[in-house]
């Protein structure tokens, strides 16, 4: 039991199965509790962390029984670790593997270096989350994206290069900021799919989320940018069959789509939006949106033939228009960046920018000057 307390879970107190969190909570609580009547106490340090993970927080498998709530008051009450543990606390986490934007009822993770489900290629998912009152009061968890139990990368939310499985290793965050009403992440891979680097920005500002994502690669690629539950809100053309002749491997539990029976299609080279998720993207040339219903609901960004691409998007209800604006060095020459230009429905504008110049770079986007690799001129609006 020592040995699967400390090796069963990753330094942030995360099961390293992860959506198994609970599962393998339980049964160690059941133990720990009957060794506690016999005067032996391991609700110590180590297992506070396992029950109150905010790894498994990040990826939406946090320990939420009513039991917590009576280890709080019974069995962690008054140890000094509890006391640190809150010392520790802010408004969102980066932590060894995950890191979770959090403001207000909204949250936004990456899980950069860890998987969401078992044996999933999945890392770098976003995963949208606000949390609501549910029935008798009960908190509930809305979602938007995230992972899916399929070990495959398709109806992942992540960005698939040649419809390939991503080799799931950890990429390498390079920049955050987890407090206040404006946090992001940034990460990068060039391991994820090789001769390509994918590079993945999300943005929490307040109640909207901004996603900034480039793939460059050393030639032509196929990619998509993909978002499961999203795309039902869009007028598209029905199609009989798959839009790939890449057969799914049941043997492996391997899904590429081929088994897809019918999917909605269209072609578009114009800004777009889904309302059924709040999300408008930046349009770019010969960009195929796919859809995709039954237990698979989800969508597909599409751009073949590219050796570099931007995705960019807004998720929020009052988003008017989405824009990109040039970025240049402090000398006034092209950066090697992407700044976008978001207007509110409230006449409210504000700009983000990614940089990917060499670090310690100046760039200039209007009234930015940086040498951030990410930075915004938004400011959190002032309520009554």
């Amino acid at each position: 039991m020592r040995g699967q307390i400390q090796w069963a879970f990753d330094d942030d107190g995360l099961c390293l199965e992860g959506h198994y969190q609970a599962y393998t909570i339980s049964p160690l609580l059941w133990c720990l509790e009957a060794l506690w009547h016999r005067g032996i106490d391991l609700y110590d340090e180590r297992f506070f962390t396992i029950v109150h993970s905010r790894g498994a927080d990040a990826i939406g498998q946090g320990y939420k029984y009513a039991i917590v709530k009576f280890l709080d008051e019974q069995r962690f009450a008054g140890k000094p670790f509890v006391e640190r543990f809150r010392e520790q606390a802010g408004d969102g986490f980066h932590l060894g593997a995950s890191t979770l934007l959090k403001w207000n009822d909204r949250q936004v993770s990456m899980n950069w270096g860890t998987h969401i489900m078992r044996g999933s290629h999945d890392r770098c998912a976003l995963t949208i989350a606000t949390t609501t009152a549910g029935a008798k009061g009960k908190p509930r968890r809305v979602e938007i994206g995230g992972g899916a139990y399929n070990h495959s990368s398709f109806n992942q939310a992540i960005v698939i290069v040649d419809e390939e499985l991503q080799r799931s290793e950890p990429a390498e965050p390079l920049s955050y900021d987890v407090e206040g009403p404006v946090q992001h992440i940034v990460a990068r891979s060039d391991k994820h799919y090789p001769g390509s680097v994918i590079t993945r920005a999300f943005v929490l500002l307040d109640k909207h989320v901004l996603v900034l994502d480039r793939v460059a690669s050393e030639r032509p690629r196929t990619v998509d940018w993909c978002l499961p539950g999203a795309g039902a809100s869009l007028s598209l053309e029905t199609k009989e069959g798959s839009w790939t002749e890449k057969p799914d491997e049941p043997t492996k539990r391997h899904v590429f789509g081929g088994s897809i029976a019918s999917h909605q299609a269209a072609v578009t080279g114009e800004t777009w939006r889904d309302a059924g998720v709040n999300l408008t993207m930046l349009g770019a040339p010969n960009t195929r949106l796919l859809a995709y219903g039954g237990n698979r609901k989800g969508m597909l960004v599409r751009r073949e033939g590219v050796q570099r691409t931007d995705y960019v998007a807004c998720f929020g209800s009052d988003t008017k228009t989405l824009a990109r604006v040039p970025v240049t060095k402090a000398g006034g020459a092209e950066a090697d960046a992407l700044g976008v230009k978001v207007e509110l429905k409230d006449g409210t504008v504000f700009h983000a920018l990614v940089s990917y110049e060499p670090k310690g770079t100046e760039v200039v986007l209007g009234e930015l000057k940086t040498s951030a690799i990410f930075a915004t001129d938004y400011s959190e609006p002032k309520r009554e």
